[in-house]
């Protein structure tokens, strides 16, 4: 059996988690809860976890469970369709939404478990899901742009193309040095420590 190639599973999982937070990002934005997004690596990819972990936090407190509901459901469907080009998201969104529910339905790693409480916390989550769908679509060509503005700081900043810098060796979830500060008009992503582990599992 061929070995995986984990610098190539390691630039997937970032490209995955940075699609995936830009989700959550563009719909949290869309409903002005000035967000922020932090991606972190937390270590070698193996045949179950993934090297990377993101979280969007909200400067704005007054969020809704709806609010939540669609900002959660955005980073599920945005990870079924990070790999397709957006101009195909709007012709495979129902495809990657009856994925997403029956991911959701099944009890699957996709959403992940955070997502899953802020969808549970909310009444109306299958009219925030299909906002979301709805929201993903309009918004695909913020969420790509954002996505890659991440991908290329973070590709850059741990060599993953050649070997893998290190951060704190050893130490989990480990912060990287923050950002410069944003030039004007330029979204902001900041390293802050994360609340817990939520690093998705995965099956080679």
């Amino acid at each position: 059996m061929k070995k995986p190639n984990w610098k190539h599973v390691e630039a997937r999982d970032l490209r995955r988690v940075c699609y995936h937070e830009a989700g959550h990002y563009e719909m949290a934005e869309h409903f002005g809860l000035e967000p922020s997004c932090t991606i972190i690596r937390e270590g070698d990819p193996n045949d179950t976890e993934s090297a990377w972990t993101g979280q969007t936090h909200y400067l704005n407190a007054q969020v809704t469970p709806y609010q939540r509901a669609v900002i959660s459901w955005a980073g599920a469907l945005v990870e079924e369709l990070f790999e397709y080009p957006v101009a195909e998201w709007q012709e495979m969104i129902d495809e990657a939404a009856d994925n997403v529910l029956c991911a959701y339905e099944m009890g699957d790693a996709s959403p992940s478990p955070s997502d899953r409480a802020m969808i549970a916390g909310c009444k109306q989550f299958r009219r925030a899901f299909k906002r979301a769908c709805k929201l993903v679509v309009l918004r695909r060509q913020g969420i790509r742009d954002f996505a890659e503005q991440m991908i290329a700081r973070y590709t850059t900043e741990n060599k993953i193309s050649g070997s893998v810098r290190r951060h704190a060796k050893g130490a989990a979830g480990a912060n990287y040095p923050a950002a410069p500060p944003p030039q004007a008009g330029v979204r902001q992503h900041e390293q802050t420590q994360p609340k817990a582990d939520t690093r998705r599992r995965r099956g080679l």
